[in-house]
């Protein structure tokens, strides 16, 4: 049967509506698609975030924390001052992870990402920083921060994440549809 001759039994076909069931599930899973949840969300961003902190520590150890020792680029940011070198620190560290999301998310997603923002990455700067200090304490590689180097850290990586996160939203062609 070609295209055209089954498109054709198709139109002759008699007319039935879906069950109820079916349409309840189909209606559900659209609009989970368009509107997914904020958790779900951040679900994402805390395993985008896994992956790509990781790699952010082969070549910018934060805390003192990374997998082949040395400064990395924090001889480079340490040249402007201890204050800038947080901020860049801690936006290059959460900024990754963003850009990595951009590309990751859909549309949707992003969208629901970008209304969070604030708090998803507060959390993500939180937990990153526990996670830090554990892994240096265990490893007796923690370089002690400051609460104003932590502040400033925080500050960069929140900054830099909402920044690219939001500029995201904006170029992010896949939507759920587009999946």
């Amino acid at each position: 049967m070609s295209r055209t001759d089954e498109f054709q039994f198709f139109l002759q076909a008699p007319e039935e509506a879906p069950s109820l069931a079916v349409s309840e599930t189909v209606q559900r899973l659209v609009y989970q698609a368009i509107y997914p949840s904020v958790w779900r969300v951040f679900g994402k961003l805390v395993r985008i975030h896994i992956f790509s902190g990781a790699v952010t520590l082969f070549f910018c150890p934060q805390f003192g924390v990374g997998p082949i020792g040395g400064m990395g680029l924090m001889h480079l940011f340490a040249r402007w001052g201890h204050s800038v070198c947080s901020l860049l620190c801690g936006g290059l560290f959460l900024g990754i992870t963003s850009l990595m999301a951009r590309f990751l998310l859909n549309r949707d997603e992003l969208r629901v990402a970008r209304r969070a923002a604030l708090w998803q990455m507060t959390l993500l700067v939180t937990l990153s920083i526990a996670v830090l200090m554990l892994i240096g304490t265990a490893t007796g590689s923690l370089a002690l921060p400051t609460l104003g180097h932590l502040t400033l850290w925080g500050l960069g990586a929140i900054g830099a994440a909402s920044l690219v996160m939001k500029l995201g939203v904006r170029s992010c062609p896949r939507t759920a549809s587009s999946l």
